[in-house]
């Protein structure tokens, strides 16, 4: 769980201020900053597990994918007015 939601955090952080300073695809970016956490992280581990690795890379998609786009706006909705 904890890799999971720092791989969350990572995603969802970068995605947020890459957004906010208009950088194209930036929920793509959030989602390689949590990936490229979760390897360095595991590859300067005394003990590295790949499932650590999986779980942060799953958070990472959750937080910039399935979070951050609705948040940002990006998911337009219909205007009924």
């Amino acid at each position: 769980m904890l890799h999971l939601s720092a791989g969350y955090v990572i995603s969802t952080g970068t995605t947020a201020v890459l957004y906010n300073h208009g950088i194209k695809d930036a929920d793509l970016w959030g989602i390689a900053a949590g990936f490229a956490a979760g390897i360095i992280k595991e590859l300067i581990d005394d003990k590295p597990d790949p499932a650590d690795a999986y779980a942060t890379m799953v958070g990472s998609v959750l937080g910039a994918a399935v979070i951050t786009i609705p948040i940002n706006g990006k998911i337009k909705y219909r205007d009924w007015e």
